[in-house]
């Protein structure tokens, strides 16, 4: 009796063994968890978390991030760009750049504009081409370079008798401002002028000394002298009461277009004529000389 007993307890006890374990609420014990922040690897891991620890334990079953994004604060390097205003140059490279800074820099990274374009550049100021008989001494390319960088319009030859022909030019308003105007050509035969806008350029002669031709001004007239040009008149301007005549030229320097009107006997260089009342006339620019054909008139210039 006493050996089917110890039997008895005996196979109880071996069954209990292989049993799983049971806790008191009658639950089977759960399966381990990882508790990794970062992803082991073989070379680290985790020997804290049930999973990960230990010689033989699976790796491929750790729930941690790459060591990439986990857990350091270093931030990403920001991509260094250049700072240039001025493209570098091997001769002249910014230094304080990050990029074109250094004796290996890639300066083909430079987005610099190129020196050219940048800060001050001089710029012909003409408005007739130069020769190099007739150079303007005030424009900063042609009196430094030579005329062969100059931007100015050339001048069309007029010929006698040639019908008259309208340009677009520029000239110097009453306050000094730039302006652009479209206005007839003065040519060697003109006696008459009626309202509307001339422009004198090059040189040109009305009249002589031996038979002056005067230049009758009929409305309101505005005469635009050109750069280097020289308008003579043998006879002079005839501006009678009620009309008017305003001068203009394109610069104020050395290269002003100038006037020289001499008046028949007893006529105004520019104004009435024998005994006649003048009419308005305005100078705003220009070297005018006007020079009266009697002994009651006299000479004025500006």
């Amino acid at each position: 009796m006493k050996k089917k007993i110890f039997a008895l307890l005996t196979a109880l006890c071996m069954t209990a063994a292989v049993l799983p374990a049971v806790f008191a609420d009658g639950e089977e014990e759960p399966e381990p968890t990882c508790t990794c922040a970062t992803q082991c690897t073989a070379e680290s891991k985790n020997e804290a978390c049930p999973v990960c620890g230990g010689e033989d334990a699976d790796l491929s079953q750790c729930i941690g991030l790459p060591p990439i994004t986990a857990g350091d604060d270093e931030d990403e390097e920001e991509p260094i760009e250049c700072t240039c205003a001025t493209q570098c140059t091997e001769e002249s490279k910014n230094e304080a750049c990050p990029v074109c800074g250094g004796g290996d820099a890639d300066l083909s990274q430079c987005i610099g504009l190129p020196p050219m374009t940048v800060g001050t550049q001089e710029h012909c100021s003409c408005v007739v081409l130069c020769t190099e008989d007739n150079k303007n001494p005030d424009c900063p390319v042609c009196s430094a370079e030579g005329v062969t960088a100059c931007k100015g319009e050339p001048v069309v030859p007029v010929l006698f008798g040639a019908p008259k022909s309208t340009v677009n030019v520029t000239y110097l308003d009453e306050n000094g401002d730039k302006k652009e105007v479209s206005a007839t050509q003065v040519t060697g035969d003109d006696t008459e002028w009626s309202t509307g806008w001339y422009v004198a350029q090059s040189d040109i002669t009305i009249g002589s000394e031996d038979k002056p031709q005067r230049v009758t001004v009929e409305g309101n007239v505005n005469l635009i002298l050109a750069d280097g040009c020289k308008l003579t008149v043998n006879g002079g301007i005839d501006v009678s009461a009620g009309n008017s005549l305003t001068i203009y030229a394109q610069s104020t320097g050395s290269s002003m277009g100038t006037l020289n009107a001499t008046g028949a006997k007893m006529c105004a260089g520019i104004g009435g004529g024998n005994r006649g009342d003048g009419g308005n006339i305005t100078i705003n620019g220009g070297k005018i000389t006007a020079t009266g054909g009697g002994p009651s008139q006299g000479e004025t210039s500006e």
